[in-house]
């Protein structure tokens, strides 16, 4: 969106818990709500590879260079922050962990994604650590303590490897690392590492994070002698070697920057619509046991996990309350312990920081701060977002810009949706006219779906064009009069249902062609094949152009075209 970045990682590879180096999987909404999966940039990041047949995080695409106003600072450790009279950022100190060289990066606006909120620690920000009380926002008993307490989750190494031989490998417990609790017997169904192979919450992984990050060592490597020497699954681990333990600790929880707005569990219980939504969540409420593994027997919870339904995220939980130009994303943004329970994986992280990024593009460039922004153009930071592929609940695209809004939807074939569990399509209706907005449905109700302003599934309702005949098949957008035009975007269909894990979509469109309709002929702006994402933007020289037409020859396995969104700019 225009802002000169910089991007200050203390690590050799980006990605956090989710990168290579800590192998956390990229998890959110869509593990537990139907076609939640959260889109924008890390839908985009999560290259779908059909090659492989799946999902990949690349965060390397970011180091290619492609991004003219992005400066990658790798391996920089912030250590302090030297804020102005009015209580401002001016510039954050970092020291490199590999050559001990000090720099010093400058900015207008600063978002603190480091998870354990250091920016706005250095700066003086307000921040909460550990479990409220259970009396402060009324949260549910089964989960929060009746008072407050500075005990947080245990990170967790993930994960240990390990080889299958030919013959028995014997394994004994080193004796620095006998750590289990007498009686330790919890169910498990593989040899794989479990998530609750955790240290008790009394250590704290900021504070001690050497110490927290060697008891999980010992863990490690007395879990492993468990489970080849005692457990069920001791005669299917007999063959089984231990051949990896990582030792980078990927932390749950430290500090929580404090907002304008703190998110509460009830919030997320309720699926809560804020007026000033950014992005949504949709896991759990998931928070674990504070004894870690000093509790012999259970399943690693704090209480079970309670389901939520999708819920928004508001912009007043992503910007500090008292330091005028802070925002924050990912687990420290402004939260209940129990709340960060189901904002603080993966996916979600993500799209909170997305949301702050545009914001903080925004603010630069009005000049104004988070607040100002918040209370004069959310709506543009909302609309800023859905264009960007970010989802907002509650919002619908609203683009004063978007031509394709004002225009004549014509399709080739259509087909409706007529229920949701399991999806059925059935042809639409014919001749419908005067949709919403005053758009005409030159055929049927369904085309209408590319600019009704949702691009994902939402309940029983579609929000997409789906063809009912054999391919190749088209949808076109005609204008009342020329309109001057040099970029369209689709957004396709990759399956929202699906977690970012092993499977490719057939929903997925994988051959088109995009035509424009100038001085009575159809040229050709674009033609691809194979293509591998769910948001496509095309740019091409200013063209006056009567209509645009984008014909579909073929997908990633089903029969149909599916479409959600079409834009026009």
């Amino acid at each position: 969106n225009g802002a000169k970045t910089a991007l200050v990682h203390d690590r050799p590879v980006l990605g956090g818990n989710c990168s290579d180096e800590l192998g956390v999987g990229t998890d959110g909404a869509s593990n537990h709500q139907p076609n939640g999966r959260e889109s924008g940039l890390v839908e985009e990041w999560n290259l779908l590879d059909p090659n492989r047949g799946g999902h990949r995080l690349s965060a390397a695409a970011l180091l290619t260079g492609g991004e003219t106003n992005l400066a990658v600072l790798l391996n920089e450790r912030v250590t302090g922050a030297v804020s102005n009279a009015d209580g401002r950022i001016a510039a954050v100190l970092a020291r490199n962990t590999r050559t001990g060289r000090r720099t010093r990066v400058a900015g207008r606006l600063f978002v603190d994604a480091t998870g354990d909120g250091w920016v706005g620690y250095y700066a003086g920000a307000k921040y909460r650590f550990g479990r409220e009380a259970q009396a402060e926002f009324n949260e549910p008993k089964s989960h929060m303590p009746e008072k407050a307490d500075a005990l947080t989750m245990s990170g967790c190494l993930c994960s240990y490897a390990y080889e299958m031989r030919e013959a028995p490998v014997a394994y004994e417990t080193p004796a620095w690392a006998d750590v289990l609790p007498p009686g330790f017997d919890r169910p498990v169904a593989s040899l794989a590492m479990p998530w609750w192979l955790e240290h008790p919450n009394d250590l704290d992984d900021l504070a001690d994070a050497e110490e927290a990050r060697d008891e999980l060592l010992r863990y490690n490597f007395a879990y492993w002698g468990w489970l080849k020497n005692k457990s069920k699954l001791a005669s299917r681990a007999k063959n089984a070697e231990l051949v990896s333990v990582p030792i980078v600790n990927g932390r749950r929880e430290s500090r929580r920057l404090v907002g304008d707005y703190v998110l509460n569990a009830n919030d997320l219980v309720a699926g809560r619509v804020f007026p000033d939504a950014v992005c949504h969540g949709g896991w759990g409420l998931d928070v674990h046991d504070v004894l870690g593994m000093k509790r012999p027997v259970g399943n690693g919870w704090q209480g079970n996990p309670i389901p939520v339904p999708t819920y928004s995220i508001p912009f007043r939980s992503l910007y500090s309350a008292n330091v005028p130009n802070l925002l924050m994303a990912g687990r420290c943004l402004s939260a209940t312990h129990l709340a960060l329970g189901s904002a603080r994986v993966g996916a979600t992280c993500a799209v909170t920081g997305q949301a702050a990024g545009t914001a903080a593009a925004l603010c630069r460039r009005y000049g104004l701060t988070p607040r100002e922004l918040g209370a004069q153009r959310i709506s543009e930071l909302q609309q800023t977002l859905l264009k960007d592929d970010q989802y907002v609940p509650g919002v619908l695209n609203r683009d004063p810009l978007d031509f394709a809004r004002d225009a004549t939807v014509d399709a080739s074939s259509a087909s409706c949706w007529q229920s949701f569990h399991p999806p059925n399509w059935a042809p639409c209706p014919k001749g419908v006219e005067n949709g919403p907005n005053g758009t005409k449905l030159a055929v049927d109700a369904c085309a209408f779906a590319v600019v009704d302003g949702v691009t994902r599934i939402v309940g029983n309702k579609a929000h997409a064009w789906v063809s009912s005949e054999e391919l190749p098949q088209w949808i076109s957008l005609t204008f009342d009069e020329p309109k001057t035009i040099s970029e369209v975007r689709i957004t396709f269909d990759t399956d929202l249902s699906l977690p970012f894990a092993e499977f490719f979509p057939k929903t997925l469109v994988k051959d088109y062609e995009l035509e424009v309709l100038a001085d009575g002929a159809w040229w050709t702006v674009a033609e691809e094949t194979g293509n591998a994402r769910r948001l496509r933007v095309h740019r091409f020289s200013p063209v006056k152009a009567d209509a645009v037409r984008l014909t579909v020859k073929a997908t990633h396995g089903l029969p149909e075209a599916r479409v959600f969104e079409i834009r026009v700019y």
